[in-house]
């Protein structure tokens, strides 16, 4: 409140009054973030802070949670995108959970915006206590909110997060090891799955599963190379558990991707909540057949039970889930069906329910998404990607956090962004579960951006019944949903009826 409260003095001074204003934080558009670097016990490290903003900005302000024994030292404003004097920049006294709120405004009148741009705004200087153990460790953004000339606050309502890498530990590139989300049910097993660039002996990580599966014991870790060839074994230190998969006699881990290495397995039971629980991968060190170790990057993915949920910060989204999902009274999913490139408009149908695997988009009017578990009993094939097709383009998805390259792609890249999909020109984050667009390079499709269209087939639509076998959902034609039936046309249970 008293940080609100500062804010909005602030820059009723400059003469501005600051008004929120939600902006779609997958496509970071307007958001203030931690670069990821490397540092040493004992030492101090400077990590790099910086915006991508499509409006001019005069203000932004944060709160920095850092590990235990890493502590915050100061904070530099970064003359790349603004010139001294012009900006004075602050940061608060640790509270007592060890954050540290920082702002940065304009000190000039009239204030001095940074232009719509991306690039580095300021550095932070942190201290790496003698006692931290190497392992990669998060330095995570709160409460992120840009404010714009028009006196707009732009809020960042999900957490940013960037890895500090303590120790001399690198990534190496063409080296991973994966798990694939999976449901929680009767007989819920993933597999981890290693990827390397060179033959292995040996490959070693840690698992850090939600703390309740932990104390009670509801995991088990099972062999999947063959006994003959491979022992795999797992202790649990704490909450992490270290799986060590290693060779007997001289057999290898040939050269390829997505290799087997061993099996999660979680015991279904009640005290596990519903949604969507993390799962990460990380400390992951492989050995090949000349005693050469490398570094794989940390991995995260859900274990889903029951529902998987969003917070929204638009009407429109993309969704690529793991399992079979459906329309429901706050969400209607939707397939491309064509795409007009004169007019700038790709329409979707309406569908009823989703097979898993299968990239779409959605709509709803609510602040969380939720997309429930259907056939949950039915096992589910290893896939990394997804794709469909319609009018020429591809829709793909993705279970895993990933960074799409226009430029190395061999596609153009369409993107959602503020209920519009726009033509990627440069690299861009793509979150769990989402999907794209792609559409031949250098085709006539190469429009900034396409509007959202939605097929009238709305008589056609057979939406989800109560528990009681009724049905009382009234939408307009634009799909919105309404509480009560209104003049012009309602489309009511699924059948259109015209109110005078």
């Amino acid at each position: 409140m008293l940080k609100k409260l500062f804010l909005s003095t602030l820059f009723l001074c400059l003469g501005i009054l600051a008004k929120a204003e939600d902006t779609d934080v997958s496509q970071y558009e307007n958001i203030v973030f931690p670069v990821s670097t490397t540092g040493n016990p004992g030492s101090n490290v400077t990590v790099s802070v910086e915006m991508n903003n499509t409006v001019n900005v005069v203000a932004f302000q944060f709160e920095v949670f850092l590990p235990d024994g890493i502590s915050f030292e100061s904070i530099v404003l970064s003359e790349e995108r603004t010139k001294s004097g012009t900006y004075t920049i602050s940061a608060g006294v640790p509270k007592p959970d060890g954050s540290v709120q920082v702002l940065c405004y304009s000190s000039s009148i009239p204030p001095t915006p940074f232009d719509s741009s991306s690039g580095e705004v300021c550095t932070i200087n942190l201290n790496i206590g003698e006692g931290v153990t190497d392992g990669d460790y998060s330095i995570t953004f709160k409460n992120i909110e840009i404010t714009d000339t028009d006196a707009n606050g732009h809020i960042v309502e999900e957490d940013v997060t960037a890895t500090l890498t303590i120790g001399s530990a690198s990534y190496d590139e063409g080296y991973s090891v994966r798990i694939l989300p999976f449901l929680v049910t009767e007989d819920a097993e993933g597999t981890f799955f290693v990827t390397n660039a060179t033959k292995l002996t040996n490959v070693e990580f840690d698992v850090v599963l939600p703390a309740d599966f932990i104390t009670n014991e509801l995991y088990y870790i099972d062999a999947v190379l063959g006994k003959t060839k491979f022992t795999t074994s797992d202790e649990l230190n704490g909450t992490i558990i270290h799986v060590s998969v290693a060779r007997k006699s001289s057999n290898t881990i040939a050269i390829g991707e997505d290799t087997g290495l061993a099996s999660l397995g979680i015991a279904y039971d009640d005290v596990i909540a519903s949604g969507a629980n993390i799962i990460t991968i990380k400390n992951i060190i492989l050995t090949d057949i000349d005693g050469n170790e490398f570094h794989a990057a940390p991995f995260t993915t859900y274990l889903i039970k029951d529902v998987y949920s969003r917070t929204m910060s638009n009407q429109w989204g993309t969704i690529c889930l793991p399992y079979d999902t459906q329309t429901t009274d706050d969400v209607q999913l939707y397939e491309l069906s064509r795409v007009d490139m004169t007019a700038g408009i790709m329409t979707f149908s309406p569908v009823e329910s989703l097979s898993a695997n299968t990239p779409a988009v959605f709509k709803t009017t609510a602040t969380t998404a939720t997309f429930p578990v259907v056939a949950e009993d039915e096992a589910l094939d290893f896939v990394v990607s997804a794709s469909t097709q319609a009018d020429g383009w591809t829709a793909k998805g993705s279970f895993y956090d990933q960074e799409l390259d226009p430029i190395d792609n061999e596609s153009d890249i369409y993107y959602i962004s503020s209920n519009k999909f726009y033509y990627a020109n440069q690299a861009f984050a793509v979150g769990t579960f989402r999907a794209w667009f792609e559409t031949p390079k250098n085709s006539s499709s190469q429009a900034p951006c396409f509007s959202i269209g939605i097929d009238d087939q709305s008589a056609d639509l057979r939406f989800i019944e109560k528990s009681d076998g009724t049905v009382d959902l009234i939408y307009d034609l634009s799909g919105k949903r309404m509480q009560q039936m209104e003049q012009g046309v309602n489309i009511i249970n699924g059948k259109k009826l015209m109110i005078k």
